[in-house]
């Protein structure tokens, strides 16, 4: 793993730490219009069995929507125990073999994942944090990079 930024390093600390369990619930729970919306258009656009980078897990919600349409899935975040978290959801669920491989890494360095080997990158949270323009152009290129040629790239981002 690239070694993280100390915004990275805050970042993945007030994930893992001060907000988890939050987290873990803000989708169905705090945000279900977000979710809703959200959801139907990952089914619109994603074709049932793509190889999915999903950099951000959050809470996994979306990783189980993708993996019940037979998505494969390579789980990339900064923070451990979101990792875990969307691991332990797909394994309750029966769908921990959906799971190609898992990343502790930021957006910015997806050095794990070969180039053009996934179909669709959600990058549905990662770039809030970054708030630099040059990490976020770097997260693109990583997206890009891993990409295969005609690759469906997911961001959502807050503009200021």
């Amino acid at each position: 793993m690239a070694e993280l930024t100390e915004r990275e390093k805050a970042v993945a600390q007030h994930y893992g730490e001060s907000i988890l369990e939050y987290e873990l619930a803000r989708l169905p729970e705090h945000s279900p219009v977000e979710c809703a919306v959200t959801s139907r258009y990952l089914e619109r656009h994603i074709p049932a069995g793509a190889v999915v980078a999903d950099v951000g897990v959050g809470g996994g919600y979306y990783a189980e929507l993708l993996a019940r349409r037979g998505c494969s899935l390579r789980l990339v975040d900064i923070t451990q125990p979101l990792l875990d978290a969307t691991v332990n959801r797909l394994e309750a669920v029966g769908l921990l073999e959906r799971i190609l491989s898992t990343c502790l890494a930021s957006a910015t360095h997806l050095d794990s994942l070969p180039g053009a080997c996934c179909d669709v990158v959600l990058y549905l949270g990662p770039l809030y944090h970054l708030t630099a323009a040059e990490d976020r152009a770097q997260a693109v290129r990583e997206a890009s990079r891993v990409l295969t040629p005609h690759g469906l790239f997911y961001a959502a981002a807050i503009n200021r």
